[in-house]
C-alpha cells in the first residue's frame, strides 16, 4: 500500500475510485488537456483508462497519489503518478496533472 504524504500546503494520499468523478471533471477541461494525448473524446475509453490507472499496482513505492490542499482536504486539485518507464527499464516516469485553478 502506498503511503500518504503531507507538505506545508498539501495532502497527498493514494488515489482511489472515490477520486474518479473529480479526475474525470478535471480531464474535461480543454485547457488542462490541451497538450495531453489520450482517449479524452471517447467517454467509454476515457473512463476505462482512469479506472485501470487507479486500480493498478505499480510496484513498491510507485503509483498514483491524489492531491488536496491542507486548508480544504476534500477539494481534489490533481494527482501525481510514479510508474516504471517500461518492463525492461528501471527508470521511473513521473507524471502530474492539476486542475486549472491550482496552476
Amino acid at each position: 500500500m502506498l503511503p500518504s504524504f503531507e507538505t506545508e500546503r498539501l495532502l497527498l494520499r493514494p488515489r482511489s475510485m472515490a477520486d474518479f468523478g473529480a479526475c474525470l471533471a478535471m480531464n474535461e477541461d480543454p485547457e488542462v488537456m490541451k497538450f495531453i494525448p489520450g482517449p479524452w473524446d471517447d467517454p467509454e475509453l476515457h473512463r476505462a483508462l482512469l479506472k485501470q490507472r487507479i486500480q493498478t499496482s505499480y510496484g513498491n513505492g510507485l503509483g498514483y497519489w491524489a492531491i488536496f490542499p491542507k486548508d480544504d482536504p476534500e477539494a481534489f486539485i490533481g494527482w501525481i503518478y510514479l510508474k516504471p518507464e517500461n518492463a525492461e527499464n528501471p527508470d521511473i516516469e513521473i507524471s502530474w496533472r492539476l486542475k486549472r485553478d491550482a496552476w
